[in-house]
């Protein structure tokens, strides 16, 4: 697969601890690796194009701090009818929206990081269509639902040593 991706980024930082920035991109994938469930092997298949934006809201002190960041994202004109709904307008199993807020404390050696990930109604392949030999496409719709995510980490547990436990 090859990949051309054009973005630009423009950011501001409102403090020394306080900052934000906007990415908004487009990708062009040619013959992106795919899954083909119908013959258990990896091929190369087609083309994808993203197109959206990314922006973040940061804050970082020595002892805490947060941030949020969304992205959007939809397909591109030239974008291979076997990877997107059936009217194009969104990508298959990928959320148009994606939104993650999170925080941190630190005290001591540890590191408390809770976060929560807000995924978009998104839509998928359907069992059916993902088990006709013919490969015509149907999809299913899925809820947004929200993730809850618990990081805790211990620095220098050992010389250089840290020790992650992520809950998800």
């Amino acid at each position: 697969e090859t990949a051309n991706t054009t973005e630009m980024e423009l950011g501001y930082k409102f403090t020394p601890h306080v900052s934000a920035k906007i990415n908004p991109f487009f990708i062009d994938i040619h013959d992106p690796i795919v899954y083909q469930r119908n013959t258990n092997s990896y091929v190369n298949f087609g083309r994808i194009q993203s197109e959206g934006a990314e922006a973040e809201l940061r804050a970082d002190y020595v002892r805490y701090g947060g941030f949020v960041n969304a992205s959007y994202a939809t397909p591109g004109p030239n974008t291979s009818p076997g990877l997107v709904t059936e009217s194009k307008k969104q990508f298959l199993s990928a959320p148009p929206v994606k939104i993650d807020i999170g925080t941190y404390y630190r005290s001591g050696i540890f590191e408390y990081a809770p976060s929560l990930t807000y995924l978009s109604h998104r839509a998928g392949q359907s069992s059916a269509s993902a088990l006709d030999p013919n490969g015509s496409l149907g999809s299913t719709d899925y809820p947004a639902l929200v993730l809850a995510n618990m990081n805790i980490v211990a620095r220098n547990v050992l010389k250089d040593f840290d020790v992650h436990l992520a809950i998800h």
